[in-house]
């Protein structure tokens, strides 16, 4: 038995021995290296891994063999950068990549100031002084978010953001300043459209498209981005959660468009984009539910492109008269199309024929089918020497060139925007009436829409805190005002019955009246 024993040795000895000799290269491979050692290959990588206690030396790694250089080749012609850098780029990288040189910070400042009364006993001058004696402004400042649509400069954004400002600073990712105008705002809908100035005169800027398909998928990745608290380009990702919300005030529903989303929507992310996985705009961030944390709303981009079709006219852009109003809506099969919303009497889209309601079929020979702010986009670098074809549904071709604004043109959009019919006074209509005044606006035609408080007569002196003396006085309001917007209005009303002996010109009533801008 212990013959037996002794000989199991010998025979491991023996059957190691020609292993020893005839494999000696494999051994010395071994030289230097833990035994215990759990090697893989990473076919990502080049080089071989080492999952151990401890780290096999650089100089120690094994080179691959050559079937396997092959197929790490392989991979490489077909991801041709970095294989962990397109692994980790991914469809929603690429989107975010596309979107944020074009979101942009925006940071108010409101003007507050307490106003002093007139002590002088001319009336017209304490009607004045009431409004231009201010001291002890003081500033608030508030931020929010944009996004850049058009090369030029303009950013969408939301009212509330930009309302009662007196000052708007915008900054881009890549650090430009510059200054916001309003070109129009919507309270109700809370969208505001706004153009940036550089103080370097920067006319070219990155932008971000609309997503014009009009097709939505709840459940669809979204990205909402934007600025929260004044930090450059915050970004949150989530899924569409669900597509026409209601949102009502009072038992009254508000919108019935309202998007969903789970990505989260910080305060200071109001006005950003939400974007797809394309990068393609499809709303703008309205709000976070603040009772239900996870709940994000956002404005539906086919909302905001309807008003943009209204806001990117010459009229708001350039103080250019075309009166030529588009409107975008959607067809039954969910598409965008492009029409004629309203055609403004006198003007050189009234004089060359076209009709409201047809269909806006070609832009200088360009289809809007598969693009209907095709239109706009051409309004913004529009001059009084710029020529435009418009192909419409009634199979006609209309060319149109702007012109400057005629007095005519403005007391039309008044009509239109304050419900008041006004003419210039005259020094024969002064001296008619008669009035102490020899020229400025006066109400010579009253509307159904007119405020009962106001007659034929009344001159127009203040409007929204500006003296008005001609028509021109009027544009920036009628221009830059946003839709909805209460505006104070100061009128003196001529009382006849109150002369006294001697008196030359009947005494001035003034009066205060609150008017909404259409």
């Amino acid at each position: 038995m212990k013959k037996i024993i002794l000989l199991y040795p010998a025979a491991i000895l023996l059957f190691l021995l020609p292993l020893f000799f005839f494999h000696k290269d494999l051994l010395g491979g071994l030289k230097g290296k833990n035994l215990f050692s759990l090697r893989f290959h990473d076919p990502r990588n080049t080089e071989k891994a080492t999952l151990s206690g401890s780290a096999a030396a650089p100089e120690h790694r094994e080179k691959v063999s050559s079937g396997t250089e092959k197929n790490i080749q392989k991979k490489e012609e077909i991801f041709p950068n970095s294989p962990h850098e397109n692994m980790r780029r991914t469809f929603l990288v690429r989107a975010i990549e596309k979107t944020l040189p074009a979101v942009v910070n925006i940071g108010t400042e409101r003007l507050t100031s307490r106003r002093y009364f007139s002590v002088s006993d001319d009336p017209i001058q304490q009607l004045f002084d009431d409004f231009l004696r201010t001291q002890e402004n003081a500033k608030s400042f508030s931020l929010g978010s944009g996004f850049l649509i058009h090369p030029a400069g303009l950013i969408v954004t939301n009212a509330h953001v930009i309302d009662r400002t007196a000052k708007i600073h915008v900054t881009l990712s890549d650090g430009t300043t510059g200054e916001g105008k309003i070109i129009a705002s919507d309270i109700k809908s809370d969208v505001a459209l706004l153009l940036l100035h550089t103080k370097d005169g920067k006319k070219s800027f990155p932008y971000i498209s609309f997503d014009l398909s009009g097709i939505l998928y709840p459940g669809e990745t979204v990205i909402a981005a934007g600025n929260p608290f004044g930090l450059a380009s915050s970004i949150s990702a989530g899924i569409l959660s669900g597509t026409k919300r209601h949102f009502s005030y009072e038992g009254r529903i508000l919108f019935s468009d309202i998007l969903q989303t789970d990505a989260i929507v910080y305060p200071g992310n109001s006005g950003g984009p939400l974007i797809n996985i394309e990068g393609e705009v499809i709303g703008m961030n309205m709000s976070l539910y603040q009772n239900a944390p996870g709940i994000g709303f956002a404005i539906p981009a086919g909302r905001i492109i309807q008003l943009l079709a209204s806001w990117m006219i010459p009229e708001r852009l350039h103080s250019l008269s075309l009166g030529l109003i588009p409107g975008i809506r959607k067809n039954p099969d969910g598409k965008y199309i492009l029409y004629i919303h309203e055609i403004i009497p006198g003007t050189p889209a009234a004089d060359s024929g076209l009709l409201p309601g047809e269909k806006i079929l070609t832009v200088n020979h360009k289809s809007t089918l598969s693009d209907p702010l095709l239109l706009s986009r051409s309004f913004v670098s529009l001059t009084k020497e710029t020529i435009l074809h418009i192909g419409t549904s009634g199979g006609k071709e209309y060319t149109l060139k702007a012109r400057n604004f005629s007095e005519k043109d403005i007391f039309t959009r008044s009509q239109k925007r304050l419900k008041l019919v006004l003419s210039s006074i005259t020094k024969e209509m002064a001296e008619q009436l008669p009035l102490p005044v020899k020229n400025g606006l006066i109400v010579s035609g009253l509307l159904p829409e007119t405020p009962g408080r106001i007659k034929r007569g009344d001159l127009l002196v203040m409007l929204d805190g500006k003296r008005i003396s001609t028509g021109k006085d009027l544009l920036p309001i009628l221009d830059k005002g946003s839709t909805g917007k209460r505006i104070k209005a100061v009128f003196l009303s001529p009382v006849p019955g109150r002369m006294k002996k001697g008196d030359k010109y009947p005494p001035l009533l003034q009066y205060n009246q609150v008017l909404q801008l259409d």
